[in-house]
């Protein structure tokens, strides 16, 4: 018997696409402390490649995120 197996451990998957309802509905489950939400790791751009050996290692915990930074034109 497998681990899942012996704890009892049930998945199910939806698959939709999100709306504004939803996504409201989500914010008010994030604000209210029910959803936490993944850890984040913000990494310059010029450290894409740090990131991608991070992603790769298979040991991050949460979010790998990419700062960019945008110009006004």
């Amino acid at each position: 018997m497998n681990e899942i197996a012996a704890r009892n451990i049930r998945g199910e998957w939806i698959h939709h696409r999100a709306d504004g309802t939803m996504l409201g509905a989500l914010m008010t489950l994030f604000g209210s402390g029910q959803v936490p939400l993944p850890e984040i790791q913000v990494l310059a751009l010029e450290d894409a490649a740090k990131a991608h050996q991070l992603s790769e290692v298979g040991r991050t915990r949460g979010k790998l995120v990419l700062a960019v930074q945008t110009l006004d034109v």
